[in-house]
């Protein structure tokens, strides 16, 4: 009994710390995968400790071993059988309780992420019903493409302003609804780098072959592991919209020409009667001629404006590029304003060095330092206005500066939209049609320049005006390039 009790103990005790190491282990700790195989061996051990005991004669509570007579081996086989057995199956029980333990574990972490997904998508559902009803409902034209162009899907709005069937679409290339020719595989590259295209303005063709403006919005979608795998498309009906520009642009430059003639008979016979050609003029009618051959000047800059800004919408601005001396025309600019800056007690400083030539219009050059030294005079009401121009590595570099009101950071994002007009009291008294600048930036553009601004509320202003030198190679025989 003693043999047998110490092998139930043997065994008790090792299940015991195999209980006691998973009640010690916090739930979230993986038991070491090598305690199934210590606790086999240790079991092992012990019975092939308690065999040998049994095979000598040894043990505890046996009867001495007499010579000459053989000992009862069944007891030590007994013995060791039962207990590599029992060590056997401990190890497998241990190991099983492991994997058992893991799978429990993942199974309740899956099923944790699980209903953490299905309360999301429960959250998300009345949003994406939503969405999913603005776009079948929308006038706008919402279609999905594969990353080369292969149309996916095609919503209400697109039946309607293209006349095909979300059956005719599907799977027909994106290309059947263009216009004119696009560069497709630019813009998908643009796409699969992660880039968003807004505003794209062009034109397609519906089903029955008629034209129309769109703008269309390009974007990437991406999978749940961020990788592009589609893109989609709204595409918005912009051609009442063109339709109507193009009636306003026709209008305003017919009108603009109709009132340039009998403005300029209006002059003309200001100027002869302040000069007498009409008999005796007083003081006080000159006064009246002088006011109002300043508002007829006036009229005139805002008409010369609304043509040349509806040249520009059309892409009609006549910009004719011959090598000219930049200098001499910074020159006449600075002559023409001195007077001006003058009268209001402002100082107008030049520094003008060397200049290598530039291949430019000089009555367009003109009109564009003419706006910026106007406007430098007219929103400084004190201190002092400076041009100053060099060469730099790429061509010309000429800096108006002021020291007046400067801009807000707000109305230097607007600066060169139409009719801007900024708040200010000095700014509204000045007047102007808030067209300058756009048309000066236009005309900078046509030289293959660029204009840009520095300024900040009360400390001034300084636009930069960048052109090209001439290279006598990219001109023509004449010397002239027109445009």
């Amino acid at each position: 009994m003693a043999v047998h009790t110490g092998i139930g103990f043997t065994l008790l005790g090792g299940g015991i710390v195999g209980l006691a190491w998973n009640a010690a282990e916090p739930e979230s700790r993986e038991a070491p995968a090598w305690l199934a195989l210590v606790a086999a061996v240790a079991v092992a051990t012990v019975t092939l400790c308690m065999w040998y005991a049994l095979s000598s004669g040894n043990a505890p509570g046996l009867a001495p071993r007499v010579p000459g007579v053989a000992p009862e081996s069944t007891l030590p086989n007994v013995t060791l059988a039962t207990g590599l057995l029992t060590a056997i199956l401990l190890g497998w029980s241990v190991r099983e309780g492991q994997v058992s333990r893991r799978r429990a574990r993942w199974l309740e972490v899956t099923n944790r992420a699980l209903n953490e997904e299905i309360q999301t998508r429960t959250r998300m559902e009345p949003a994406i019903q939503q969405l999913a009803a603005i776009v079948e409902s929308t006038d706008d034209a919402i279609l999905t493409t594969t990353l080369d162009g292969r149309i996916m899907t095609w919503n209400p709005g697109a039946e309607r302003l293209y006349g095909y069937t979300r059956a005719e679409a599907v799977g027909k290339h994106v290309s059947m609804l263009h216009g004119r020719q696009h560069n497709d595989a630019e813009l998908f590259r643009k796409i699969v780098k992660g880039e968003r295209i807004s505003r794209l303005e062009t034109e397609n063709l519906t089903k029955d072959m008629r034209r129309i403006e769109v703008s269309l919005t390009v974007s990437p979608i991406l999978d749940q592991s961020g990788r592009i795998v589609s893109a989609s498309t709204i595409a918005h009906d912009i051609t009442d919209r063109k339709l109507l520009d193009r009636m306003k642009d026709d209008f305003v430059g017919t009108v603009s020409h109709e009132l340039r003639t009998p403005l300029t008979a209006i002059k003309g016979f200001i100027e002869l009667v302040a000069d007498g050609e009409a008999g005796p003029v007083t003081d006080t009618q000159r006064e009246f001629l002088q006011i109002a051959a300043r508002n007829s000047d006036k009229l005139g800059v805002l008409i010369n404006d609304l043509i040349d800004m509806n040249l520009i919408e059309s892409n009609r601005l006549e910009v004719r590029l011959v090598p000219l001396d930049l200098a001499a025309v910074l020159a006449d600019v600075a002559s023409t304003f001195r007077v001006m800056a003058q009268s209001k007690g402002l100082a107008l400083r030049q520094n003008i060095a060397p200049l290598p030539q530039v291949l430019g219009d000089s009555a367009r050059l003109i009109q564009v330092f003419s706006n910026l030294v106007s406007n430098a005079i007219k929103y400084t009401p004190n201190g002092e206005v400076g041009i100053h121009a060099a060469a730099t590595d790429a061509g010309v570099e000429v800096t108006v500066q002021d020291t007046g009101i400067g801009l807000s950071r707000e109305e230097h994002a607007q600066l060169f939209t139409r009719f801007f007009r900024g708040r200010s009291s000095v700014v509204i008294e000045a007047g102007g049609t808030g067209l300058g600048l756009v048309i000066a930036k236009a005309i900078v553009g046509r030289h293959e320049g660029k204009i840009d601004v520095e300024s900040r509320p009360g400390e001034g202003s300084r636009f930069r005006v960048t052109l090209p030198a001439w290279v006598a190679a990219a001109a023509g025989p004449d010397g002239s390039r027109p445009d």
